[in-house]
Protein backbone atom coordinates (compact mmCIF):
# COMPACT_ATOMS: atom_id res chain seq x y z
CA UNK A 1 0.00 0.00 0.00
CA UNK A 2 2.90 2.45 0.54
CA UNK A 3 4.89 2.18 -2.31
CA UNK A 4 1.88 2.50 -4.53
CA UNK A 5 0.93 5.60 -2.57
CA UNK A 6 3.96 6.95 -3.16
CA UNK A 7 4.05 6.35 -6.76
CA UNK A 8 0.49 7.47 -6.66
CA UNK A 9 1.65 10.69 -5.40
CA UNK A 10 4.81 11.45 -7.21
CA UNK A 11 2.68 10.74 -10.50
CA UNK A 12 0.32 13.56 -9.11
CA UNK A 13 2.85 16.00 -8.95
CA UNK A 14 2.54 16.79 -12.76
CA UNK A 15 -0.45 18.42 -11.73
CA UNK A 16 1.89 20.57 -9.59
CA UNK A 17 4.77 21.45 -12.39
CA UNK A 18 1.26 22.12 -15.02
CA UNK A 19 0.34 24.97 -12.47
CA UNK A 20 4.12 26.57 -12.80
CA UNK A 21 4.01 25.62 -16.37
CA UNK A 22 6.36 22.89 -16.15
CA UNK A 23 3.69 20.82 -17.68
CA UNK A 24 1.55 21.52 -20.49
CA UNK A 25 -0.50 18.55 -20.16
CA UNK A 26 -1.10 18.18 -23.85
CA UNK A 27 -3.33 15.83 -24.67
CA UNK A 28 -5.52 15.72 -21.23
CA UNK A 29 -9.03 15.32 -21.71
CA UNK A 30 -8.98 17.12 -18.21
CA UNK A 31 -6.32 20.51 -19.75
CA UNK A 32 -9.18 22.76 -20.43
CA UNK A 33 -10.90 22.54 -17.42
CA UNK A 34 -7.61 22.60 -14.84
CA UNK A 35 -6.90 25.50 -17.17
CA UNK A 36 -9.93 27.27 -15.99
CA UNK A 37 -9.68 26.51 -12.52
CA UNK A 38 -5.76 26.13 -12.15
CA UNK A 39 -5.95 27.30 -8.89
CA UNK A 40 -8.44 24.99 -7.19
CA UNK A 41 -6.41 22.16 -8.94
CA UNK A 42 -3.14 23.24 -7.16
CA UNK A 43 -4.62 23.36 -3.65
CA UNK A 44 -6.21 19.87 -4.31
CA UNK A 45 -3.40 18.42 -6.08
CA UNK A 46 -0.45 19.78 -3.60
CA UNK A 47 -2.25 18.95 -0.73
CA UNK A 48 -3.63 15.44 -1.46
CA UNK A 49 -0.50 14.41 -2.73
CA UNK A 50 0.84 15.58 0.40
CA UNK A 51 -1.61 13.22 2.31
CA UNK A 52 -1.35 10.83 0.09
CA UNK A 53 2.03 10.36 0.97
CA UNK A 54 2.25 11.09 4.42
CA UNK A 55 -0.44 8.77 5.85
CA UNK A 56 1.18 5.57 5.44
CA UNK A 57 3.68 6.52 7.91
CA UNK A 58 0.89 7.43 10.50
CA UNK A 59 0.29 3.50 10.51
CA UNK A 60 3.77 2.93 12.18
CA UNK A 61 3.50 1.64 15.30
CA UNK A 62 7.24 2.12 16.18
CA UNK A 63 6.26 6.05 14.83
CA UNK A 64 3.66 6.28 17.39
CA UNK A 65 5.42 4.62 20.44
CA UNK A 66 9.23 5.70 20.04
CA UNK A 67 8.25 9.72 18.42
CA UNK A 68 5.19 11.01 19.27
CA UNK A 69 5.67 14.38 18.82
CA UNK A 70 7.02 13.35 15.54
CA UNK A 71 3.42 11.28 14.71
CA UNK A 72 1.87 14.47 15.62
CA UNK A 73 3.07 16.54 13.44
CA UNK A 74 2.91 14.50 10.55
CA UNK A 75 -0.71 14.22 11.80
CA UNK A 76 -1.47 17.65 11.53
CA UNK A 77 0.30 17.97 8.23
CA UNK A 78 -2.59 15.48 6.95
CA UNK A 79 -5.34 16.17 8.78
CA UNK A 80 -4.63 19.80 6.99
CA UNK A 81 -4.15 18.22 3.99
CA UNK A 82 -6.87 16.67 3.66
CA UNK A 83 -9.35 19.38 4.90
CA UNK A 84 -7.42 21.59 2.20
CA UNK A 85 -7.75 18.74 -0.54
CA UNK A 86 -11.31 18.02 0.35
CA UNK A 87 -12.46 21.56 0.53
CA UNK A 88 -11.12 22.53 -3.08
CA UNK A 89 -12.16 19.30 -4.32
CA UNK A 90 -15.81 20.60 -3.91
CA UNK A 91 -15.09 23.54 -6.15
CA UNK A 92 -13.77 21.03 -8.85
CA UNK A 93 -16.15 18.13 -8.36
CA UNK A 94 -19.37 19.85 -10.04
CA UNK A 95 -17.33 20.65 -13.32
CA UNK A 96 -16.03 17.66 -14.09
CA UNK A 97 -15.75 17.45 -17.76
CA UNK A 98 -16.61 13.73 -17.64
CA UNK A 99 -20.48 14.17 -16.36
CA UNK A 100 -22.56 14.38 -13.38
CA UNK A 101 -21.62 10.79 -12.72
CA UNK A 102 -18.45 11.64 -11.96
CA UNK A 103 -19.38 15.51 -10.07
CA UNK A 104 -21.53 12.92 -7.50
CA UNK A 105 -18.71 10.55 -7.35
CA UNK A 106 -15.79 12.96 -6.81
CA UNK A 107 -18.74 15.22 -4.28
CA UNK A 108 -19.72 11.96 -2.30
CA UNK A 109 -15.42 10.64 -1.98
CA UNK A 110 -15.06 14.78 -0.61
CA UNK A 111 -18.12 14.44 1.84
CA UNK A 112 -16.19 11.14 3.28
CA UNK A 113 -12.93 12.51 3.68
CA UNK A 114 -14.21 15.39 5.49
CA UNK A 115 -16.63 13.84 7.77
CA UNK A 116 -13.86 11.30 8.32
CA UNK A 117 -11.23 13.55 9.60
CA UNK A 118 -13.70 15.77 11.37
CA UNK A 119 -14.61 12.94 13.28
CA UNK A 120 -10.80 11.54 13.86
CA UNK A 121 -9.80 15.02 14.70
CA UNK A 122 -13.10 15.68 17.31
CA UNK A 123 -12.06 12.36 18.71
CA UNK A 124 -8.25 12.80 19.42
CA UNK A 125 -9.34 16.54 20.62
CA UNK A 126 -11.39 14.60 23.62
CA UNK A 127 -8.53 12.05 23.60
CA UNK A 128 -10.25 8.47 22.54
CA UNK A 129 -7.62 7.46 21.24
CA UNK A 130 -9.40 4.15 19.82
CA UNK A 131 -11.95 5.78 17.95
CA UNK A 132 -9.50 8.22 16.57
CA UNK A 133 -6.90 5.26 14.87
CA UNK A 134 -10.53 4.28 13.68
CA UNK A 135 -11.91 7.39 12.33
CA UNK A 136 -8.00 7.95 10.31
CA UNK A 137 -8.33 4.52 9.09
CA UNK A 138 -11.43 5.76 7.29
CA UNK A 139 -9.53 8.91 6.38
CA UNK A 140 -7.07 7.27 5.38
CA UNK A 141 -9.00 4.69 2.79
CA UNK A 142 -10.36 7.97 1.10
CA UNK A 143 -6.90 9.63 0.63
CA UNK A 144 -6.28 5.97 -0.65
CA UNK A 145 -8.65 6.18 -3.19
CA UNK A 146 -6.38 8.36 -5.40
CA UNK A 147 -4.94 5.46 -6.15
CA UNK A 148 -7.61 3.14 -6.36
CA UNK A 149 -9.16 5.65 -8.62
CA UNK A 150 -6.13 4.78 -11.38
CA UNK A 151 -5.91 1.84 -11.22
CA UNK A 152 -9.30 1.59 -12.05
CA UNK A 153 -9.00 3.95 -14.81
CA UNK A 154 -5.81 1.71 -16.23
CA UNK A 155 -7.98 -1.49 -15.17
CA UNK A 156 -10.66 -0.50 -17.67
CA UNK A 157 -9.71 1.52 -20.20
CA UNK A 158 -6.61 0.54 -21.40
CA UNK A 159 -6.21 -3.48 -20.16
CA UNK A 160 -10.19 -3.87 -21.14
CA UNK A 161 -10.40 -1.12 -23.92
CA UNK A 162 -13.44 -0.08 -22.45
CA UNK A 163 -14.47 3.98 -23.26
CA UNK A 164 -12.36 6.31 -21.32
CA UNK A 165 -15.50 8.05 -20.72
CA UNK A 166 -17.11 5.30 -18.95
CA UNK A 167 -14.12 4.12 -16.88
CA UNK A 168 -13.47 7.51 -15.55
CA UNK A 169 -16.60 8.12 -14.77
CA UNK A 170 -17.31 4.53 -13.08
CA UNK A 171 -14.08 5.21 -11.36
CA UNK A 172 -14.90 8.20 -9.54
CA UNK A 173 -16.76 5.45 -7.07
CA UNK A 174 -14.97 2.30 -7.47
CA UNK A 175 -12.03 4.42 -6.50
CA UNK A 176 -13.32 4.90 -2.67
CA UNK A 177 -16.40 2.61 -2.04
CA UNK A 178 -13.82 -1.04 -2.23
CA UNK A 179 -11.37 1.29 0.39
CA UNK A 180 -13.98 1.90 2.31
CA UNK A 181 -15.98 -1.08 2.91
CA UNK A 182 -12.23 -2.31 3.26
CA UNK A 183 -11.43 -0.46 6.11
CA UNK A 184 -14.67 -0.82 7.74
CA UNK A 185 -14.80 -4.36 7.61
CA UNK A 186 -11.46 -3.72 9.46
CA UNK A 187 -12.28 -1.16 11.66
CA UNK A 188 -15.13 -3.33 13.32
CA UNK A 189 -12.95 -6.54 13.08
CA UNK A 190 -9.04 -5.93 14.11
CA UNK A 191 -9.59 -2.43 16.15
Amino acid sequence: MTVLAEVTAAVSTRWIAAYFGFYGLQGSPLRENFLAHRHSFFIHTACSTLALAVGPFQFLPNLRKTNISLHRLLGKIYAFSCFAGGISSLFIAPISPFGPVASAGFLCLAAGWLVSNGMAMNYIKKKDILNHRRWMIRSYAFTFSATTFRLFIVGGAVALKLPFETVYAASTFLGWIPNILFAEYYVRTRT
